[in-house]
């Protein structure tokens, strides 16, 4: 039971990460784009401050590492 927890909890992390990594990369890429699909403020400045892709980019590798760690100490990759 802990080992299927176990997996779905790495699985729900690694799609996190893969989904926010995506629109943050998304959002370096064309800033512009990313703001006009803003419903709530779409003709803003479109610049975000560099320390918010930080965040989002240091939440992206943070995902993974819990993913990867989740998946280490599974008891399936042990040698016998």
């Amino acid at each position: 039971m802990k080992e299927i927890l176990r997996f779905l909890l790495s699985g729900f992390s690694m799609l996190l990460g893969l989904i926010v990594g995506l629109v943050e990369i998304f959002a370096l890429i064309d800033p512009v784009g990313t703001k006009m699909a803003d419903d709530a403020d779409p003709f803003g400045n479109p610049h975000e401050p560099w320390y918010k892709h930080a965040i989002y980019i240091a939440f992206v590798i943070g995902c993974f590492l819990v993913s990867f760690l989740l998946v280490r100490k599974s008891p399936q990759l042990k040698k016998s």
